[in-house]
């Protein structure tokens, strides 16, 4: 065996040793806590008397909250006394969301035609239209870019109805002299 357990094994043996030795313990009042013994049982027809030496101690049990034996640590959490009592809190009011507004209706965008001029031929008049950098000609019944047709002719305004919204719009004519 090693040193190591040699030691281990001496202080074992010392601990066992001076536990075997030791005296009883005894109670706060200093009285040594012995179990109790039985008394022996009386024969038939004899006669019992009890003295007050043989009969065993009984502990009582304490509450733990005794007012006389309180001590600091029995309320760790409590508020020490140079601090203020807290102020009650109001109650949070319930507010409301605030409802986004309702986004405006759609609306057709602007008529992106410009009048170029216009023409009568066989009884029909047809109209010059301009858009970005393309040329149009336009009848009464056609439709143009697949979202512009040609409603109606007024005496000065050209109605066209836009298809995706199904918007009549308006384009005015240039006055001729």
């Amino acid at each position: 065996m090693s040193r190591t357990r040699w030691i281990l094994l001496l202080a074992l043996l010392a601990t066992l040793t001076a536990a075997w030795f030791a005296p009883e313990p005894a109670s706060e009042e200093g009285v040594a806590l012995v179990p109790a013994r039985r008394a022996p049982e009386p024969q038939v027809g004899a006669r019992v008397s009890v003295s007050d030496s043989q009969n065993p101690q009984v502990l009582s049990i304490r509450s733990r909250r005794d007012e006389d034996d309180a001590d600091a640590l029995s309320d760790l959490f409590a508020a020490p006394p140079w601090t203020k009592p807290a102020r009650p809190v109001a109650p949070i009011k319930a507010v409301a969301p605030e409802v986004a507004p309702e986004p405006p209706a759609p609306s057709a965008p602007p008529v992106p035609f410009s009048i170029m001029g216009s023409m009568e031929e066989g009884g029909k008049r047809a109209y010059f239209l301009q858009y970005a950098d393309q040329s149009f000609v336009a009848r009464v019944g056609d439709t143009l870019l697949e979202q512009y047709k040609v409603e109606s002719v007024e005496s000065d305004r050209l109605l066209l109805r836009y298809l995706p919204m199904d918007v009549l719009q308006t384009l005015e004519l240039a006055r001729q002299p």
